[in-house]
């Protein structure tokens, strides 16, 4: 999301007298069963480099709190984050055919899961010394513009930021250490853990708030969560939250330059959760 889309979000929010909340409230009023009227949470997945440089300047000057959900791997090892920038290069480049490994794929809308996961297993298994340099390699044999030592573009905020951001208010949470989501309980538990030791060596509090890798998830998993104490875990289903919402089951709204002004008011409003709960109705009255 652009910078001045970011602020003109926040801006419509203080001038409709939303009380933007930090997520420690929230979960206490959810543990409670209370009702928070007009409140809004602020959640930012991943951390990416341009919170600190682009979001950071307009939450202090509106005095926002904020959650952001960061994957730990990328964070402490001040490392891209490889699978984004391999969905780039393959959305950049012009080329159907590619050499890759002394490997020639042939890229198309039928192959692009397949080749995506492969690339996607060679880069999970290599160290991270090489990760920048294999990056800059699978641009070249893609054609696509990418040096690494000069883009920041895939990379998230290090540890050099956390003093800054949370005197600004922004509560850095669990998003898991690799941003991948076992459904196993033992890979949660593992991967929960990792984080939580992660992140808590850089940041004051310990992380309780989690968000789902790319928002799914399943049941199952609540038991690991209240477990290992977390208190939240936010979904990317949308809708409204209210004090008889799960604790491990949030909805959200996912916000994005792709969603214009009108929508944003619409979803804050709540006129699309009443058409969601209206399409729901309908449909099983024709089901019926």
């Amino acid at each position: 999301m652009k910078a001045e889309t970011f602020e003109t979000r926040i801006k419509y929010l203080k001038s409709k007298n939303f009380k933007i909340i930090d997520m420690d409230l929230f979960s206490k009023c959810i543990l409670k069963g209370e009702a928070l009227e007009n409140a809004v949470v602020v959640t930012i997945d991943d951390g990416w480099d341009s919170l600190y440089s682009q979001a950071l300047p307009i939450l202090k000057k509106y005095q926002i709190p904020s959650t952001v959900y960061v994957a730990s791997e990328t964070f402490e090892k001040r490392i891209p984050i490889y699978f984004v920038a391999i969905q780039y290069f393959f959305w950049k480049t012009n080329k159907s055919e590619f050499m890759f490994n002394e490997k020639k794929y042939h890229l198309n809308r039928e192959t692009y899961a397949k080749i995506f996961e492969e690339i996607s297993y060679f880069f999970r298994h290599i160290s991270s010394e090489l990760l920048n340099e294999t990056l800059e390699r699978l641009a070249r044999s893609l054609s696509v513009e990418y040096l690494a030592s000069k883009n920041r573009k895939f990379h998230c905020i290090s540890p050099d930021n956390i003093y800054e951001l949370e005197s600004a208010g922004v509560s850095i949470e669990l998003h898991t250490h690799t941003h991948d989501n076992p459904m196993t309980q033992e890979g949660l538990r593992s991967e929960l853990l990792e984080n939580m030791q992660v992140l808590s060596k850089y940041c004051k509090n310990v992380p309780k708030h989690f968000c789902y890798p790319s928002g799914f998830y399943e049941r199952k998993q609540f038991e690991v969560l209240a477990d290992l104490k977390i208190q939240t875990a936010t979904t990317c289903q949308p809708g409204l939250v209210d004090h008889h919402s799960h604790r491990y089951e949030l909805n959200r709204f996912v916000d994005g330059e792709d969603v214009s002004q009108i929508e944003f008011e619409a979803e804050m409003s709540g006129l699309f959760e009443i058409l969601r709960k209206l399409k729901i109705r309908l449909s099983a009255l024709r089901n019926s």
